[in-house]
């Protein structure tokens, strides 16, 4: 069985937890900015050749991704993260476009997600 996209389990959990009906959707909107601020950073980190660094950012956003349910690109994080510097190296130029359409992917799951929950609660 593949990884979700994303959890609606962990969504479902989130937005019960929510003290307001757009709580959930303030939460997407905080890890839609958090991600590509950190997906700029890994960008600068990786064209530096600063591995530390960009694992820095990686961690960030795994932990990000997994508190929003997004379960590939926290598994995609994880599997970088075991990387040395030297396969980081060899990969650069793929690297951010990768977590980049990864994290395209999530975001857009979460944003359908939100939306049909907003389209329910209309009805």
């Amino acid at each position: 069985s593949g990884a979700l996209v994303v959890n609606e389990e962990t969504l479902a959990h989130l937005d019960e937890l929510g003290s307001t009906p757009d709580f959930l959707e303030r939460l997407v909107g905080v890890f839609v900015a958090d991600g590509l601020s950190l997906l700029a950073r890994m960008e600068s980190a990786v064209a530096a050749r600063n591995f530390g660094e960009f694992r820095a950012h990686l961690h960030a956003m795994k932990g990000s991704a997994a508190s929003i349910g997004t379960e590939q690109l926290t598994r995609l994080c994880a599997s970088l993260g075991k990387r040395t510097d030297a396969e980081l190296r060899l990969q650069a130029s793929g690297l951010v476009s990768q977590l980049t359409a990864e994290f395209e992917q999530g975001r857009a799951a979460l944003e359908r997600y939100v939306q049909d929950k907003r389209s329910k609660s209309a009805s």
